[in-house]
């Protein structure tokens, strides 16, 4: 399948343009020779090999007849040595000349004018990106923009892009250091957004989260936890809706049933285990709601008190609860 190209046209195309040739220098092993921020004067040069001749190995040697047998098996290997190098080189003379071209074709006419006289990919790319290229603020203010869009869960059908957006936006966060992915921020975020779509992975990762930070261990990351819900996704359905109902009890009370039950979708089974062990839903769990408990039902006690100490242990399942 061809490949979309992407045109220079304005700063906001820099970073996508300059990624495509990056990557395309990178696969044609020419990278180290285009690379705009190094500087001209350390730029590894590519530099056609040398065929060795006899004086290569014997300076005073006229003619093949001169060398000594060592001499001349020792000149083979390096004639073989040379047509290695000569073939690299000529490929990636080829990969240049066909990246100058991939640059002429990819920049907007109206920007030509900053291709005049420059005959090298380097000389190319460092002139338009000292046009086009956004300065550290900006580029640091259109991420914050990216990051902050991204707070809202998109509809079912923009799902995967959203999904896609986070993995760029936050990997380019981390690149610049910006507070937003600072420590497990990112995270957190990601999984309060991540409820409107499924709760329950949700606040089974946050729970995880919290348990981690209180013993000092490291947290997952955005990317860590895309693969686990992408994982999620493939062998759990997810139930659909912007909010799911979850019932509990706080110290014995029991609340008040959520009226976004009615429009609960079910699902044959529970996405995660419920807080007493069990696999099934909080809205049926005996602990949790008090009108489900059949007549003459009695809680085990180590039970009640894991149910009660979670609650407790986890300030925004409480403060859930409560508010519920």
């Amino acid at each position: 399948m061809a490949s979309v190209q992407v045109i220079l046209s304005t700063q906001s195309d820099w970073r996508h343009w300059i990624q495509t040739i990056e990557t395309a220098a990178v696969q044609a092993e020419i990278w180290k020779y285009v690379n705009p921020d190094t500087k001209e004067s350390e730029l590894s040069p590519l530099e056609k090999p040398n065929e060795p001749t006899v004086q290569t190995v014997n300076p005073s040697a006229t003619n093949y007849k001169d060398l000594s047998d060592i001499e001349r098996e020792e000149l083979r290997d390096l004639k073989i040595t040379f047509k290695r190098e000569y073939k690299e080189y000529t490929v990636m003379k080829a990969a240049m000349s066909s990246l100058v071209k991939r640059i002429q074709e990819t920049v907007d006419r109206k920007h030509h004018y900053l291709l005049e006289k420059k005959h090298t990919a380097y000389e190319m790319i460092t002139a338009l990106q000292k046009r086009l290229s956004p300065t550290q603020k900006a580029r640091e203010r259109d991420l914050a923009s990216a990051y902050r869009k991204l707070l809202n869960a998109p509809r079912n059908s923009e799902l995967d892009d959203w999904l896609a957006e986070w993995q760029i936006v936050f990997t380019q966060c981390k690149t610049l250091n910006l507070p937003e992915v600072y420590d497990n921020r990112a995270s957190v975020d990601f999984l309060n957004a991540v409820k409107a779509i499924d709760i329950h992975f949700a606040e089974n990762q946050l729970d995880k989260i919290q348990i981690l930070e209180e013993e000092g261990k490291v947290c997952p990351d955005i990317l860590t936890l895309l693969d686990r819900f992408e994982t999620r996704r493939r062998i759990s359905p997810v139930v659909k809706g912007r909010s799911q109902p979850a019932f509990a009890t706080l110290q014995g009370k029991s609340l008040p049933e959520s009226p976004q039950k009615k429009r609960f979708n079910k699902v044959t089974k529970p996405p995660t285990p419920c807080l007493c062990g069990e696999e099934h839903f909080y809205s049926t769990c005996p602990y949790l709601m008090e009108s489900t408990r059949p007549a003459g039902w009695t809680p085990d006690p180590e039970t009640l008190k894991r149910v009660d100490e979670t609650l407790q242990k986890t300030p925004w399942l409480r403060e859930k609860v409560e508010a519920a």
